[in-house]
């Protein structure tokens, strides 16, 4: 191949300045022919000068005017082998920070100068042994939020953890907005916190569960959330559920909620004592301290099957569908392992000093 081509007739695009050798610099080009790149889109992504230079490349692999159909044994087997070195270069280091599917295009594009197919790159990643799943959102813990975490899991992992009443907001969206990501069975699932995007069709909704107590009433609510919000959520769904169920059982409730700003607020405090709330503050980013995560999970779950084909069409049917998930689907037992399970996990982290 060196022979036909001399070295300065061509020149990939690459923003990193990276050398390629002159095969994997082919290997691109007759990658974008066999994807039915035209000559002049060849000659005008790599810089090249004339159309006699690509065909001169063309009749190297026999690769005639319909490509897909014509390309010979050898030479497919030739420009795949290339394509999937490249592919397997571009993943090496970027394994350990994560990937989706757009990522590895864009860096790949980048990289080589080779817009790379969705399709085709599904296949060459499943080839290097790598898997496709939902990622773990995590935020990187300071020293001090580690030990915060020891504590909290050191005073309710054995004691009361009976009497928490777990609870938090959780967002419900006609679009799925989970981020899942490429990854290699070397390295767990865990990437740093990204915010998330939601449509105009989607529903904020309050819970608590525990234990003893067994779970509130949703609440659900469109408006922004604030001190004010928050009050009036538990003025119309705690409340009346310690009335109902708490204090029938035992005499010594606790509200477990984060350190958002509506849940710290002055105007809140002074609610939570005027009214006689105990309450608790889970440590800061530990979501994973919380049963109601685990819960808000399965919903969601359930709640994507239903949604299959789009069959939930507007906010009513959004709204309706968690209800009825919430009724049917979120049994005591199911309550009793989710707060099982963080007991374990508050035993887990609290013995490794505040990590995840």
């Amino acid at each position: 191949m060196k022979n036909i081509i001399n070295k300065t007739d061509v020149m990939v695009p690459n923003q990193n300045g990276r050398i390629l050798t002159e095969e994997q610099k082919w290997g691109v080009i007759i990658g974008w022919k066999y994807y039915d790149s035209s000559y002049d889109e060849l000659m005008k992504k790599f810089n090249i000068k004339s159309k006699g230079t690509i065909s001169k490349l063309i009749d190297k692999y026999q690769i005639q005017k319909n490509v897909s159909n014509n390309m010979s044994f050898s030479g497919r087997n030739n420009e795949n082998e290339i394509i999937t070195d490249l592919v397997k270069e571009s993943v090496q280091n970027q394994v350990e920070k994560k990937f989706n599917m757009n990522e590895i295009q864009a860096h790949f594009n980048q990289e080589y100068g080779y817009q790379i197919s969705k399709t085709k790159l599904h296949k060459e990643l499943k080839k290097l042994g790598l898997k496709y799943g939902r990622a773990n959102i995590i935020h990187q813990l300071s020293d001090s939020n580690k030990l915060a975490r020891k504590t909290h899991c050191k005073n309710y992992s054995y004691q009361m953890i009976d009497d928490i009443v777990f609870s938090d907001e959780s967002i419900f969206s006609l679009r799925d907005n989970k981020v899942e990501i490429w990854y290699s069975q070397e390295f767990s699932k865990n990437i740093e916190i990204k915010p998330l995007q939601y449509n105009e069709q989607y529903i904020h909704i309050w819970a608590g569960v525990s234990k003893r107590g067994g779970k509130t009433n949703i609440h659900i609510y469109e408006e922004s959330v604030n001190a004010e919000m928050y009050i009036k959520c538990l003025e119309q769904t705690y409340i009346p559920y310690l009335k109902n169920v708490m204090q029938i059982k035992y005499s010594n409730p606790q509200l477990l909620q984060d350190g958002a700003r509506p849940h710290t607020a002055k105007v809140t405090l002074e609610y939570l004592n005027k009214n006689k709330i105990a309450f608790i503050q889970n440590s800061p980013y530990s979501p994973d301290l919380n049963a109601i995560e685990l819960v808000w999970a399965k919903m969601k779950k359930i709640f994507k099957k239903e949604n299959i084909n789009d069959k939930i069409k507007n906010k009513q049917d959004l709204i309706d569908c968690v209800q009825q998930i919430w009724q049917n689907d979120i049994t005591q037992q199911f309550v009793n392992d989710c707060i099982s399970h963080i007991q374990d996990k508050m035993i887990y982290v609290f013995e490794n000093n505040g990590s995840y």
